[in-house]
């Protein structure tokens, strides 16, 4: 009776952990500058990998070689690391543009947090991925301005789900996104379930995803035992916005090592480097 009790309070404890740790981390911050071993030159990318939350890391280990790739096709240039030190006045400004590359928890200390909403206002690109928009991150001014989304759940009981994703036409924005991507496509990866839809507030939404064909149950026992919904007809995926003089890019898609398969995911990320960081 006493090793089932025990068992049983090693299980709650387990689980208790992990579902702290996937909605608001276990937080730790780096802060000396990084020693760069190459001048960076024009065209240069800052890719983030940190986690304090949840880790992605299947995903995070795919995603390495295909951003490298979308790089070198480019020719632009690219610094990778998991270590938010970096975010310092010497070093951030070096880079066109940020990406949160799964990026998850309070990845960044009060000083690294004001240090990159500057940097954003004043003309830096940013683009998130999947749990870059995730409910970790603690930061109303990230979660509401920079992503443009609230978090609520993913499904639990088909996790990952085969939908398909369609564009959105934007005859007047700078970028050509209408001509360089598909008009729809199929996809499979974990489906973000946001409280708002982007756009009620501004946001230009690049795909939707069709609910059609998928379940929405995300309830969790007694913890989350009412997430059994949707977004109904408009349910944004990946959108873009400017915000003061800098750029904004969110894809919720990247969950798992066999979403960064896609050919379409991969041309959604290189047209939304460019856009955000200003590489038109």
């Amino acid at each position: 009776m006493i090793l089932c009790l025990v068992l049983f309070l090693l299980v709650v404890v387990g689980v208790g952990a992990f579902i702290y740790k996937a909605k608001y981390g276990f937080n730790s911050y780096e802060t000396k500058h990084h020693v760069l071993d190459k001048r960076l030159g024009d065209k240069s990318i800052l890719v983030l990998s940190k986690t304090n939350g949840f880790r992605h890391g299947q995903a995070i280990e795919a995603s390495l070689p295909v951003l490298k790739s979308i790089v070198a096709r480019n020719e632009w240039n690219v610094y990778m690391t998991e270590d938010a030190g970096i975010f310092n006045k010497e070093q951030l400004g070096l880079f066109d543009i940020v990406i949160f590359n799964n990026c998850t928890g309070k990845v960044l200390n009060p000083d690294q947090r004001k240090l990159f909403k500057s940097y954003i206002l004043k003309g830096g690109g940013f683009l998130g991925i999947h749990g870059a928009g995730d409910d970790s991150h603690q930061w109303p001014w990230y979660t509401d301005t920079l992503i443009g989304a609230r978090f609520s759940h993913h499904p639990i009981e088909f996790q990952i789900q085969e939908a398909v994703l369609n564009k959105e036409v934007h005859p007047d924005i700078s970028h050509n996104f209408n001509s360089k991507l598909p008009a729809s496509f199929r996809a499979s990866d974990e489906w973000y379930v946001f409280y708002e839809s982007p756009r009620t507030i501004g946001k230009q939404i690049l795909y939707t995803l069709d609910e059609a064909e998928l379940s929405w149950n995300g309830s969790i026992g007694p913890f989350a035992k009412d997430k059994i919904y949707g977004m109904g007809e408009d349910h944004p995926i990946v959108w873009y916005q400017n915000i003061g003089v800098g750029r904004s890019f969110y894809t919720a898609m990247g969950h798992h090592g066999d979403a960064w398969n896609s050919i379409d995911h991969h041309a959604i990320l290189e047209e939304g480097i460019r856009w955000a960081a200003g590489f038109d």
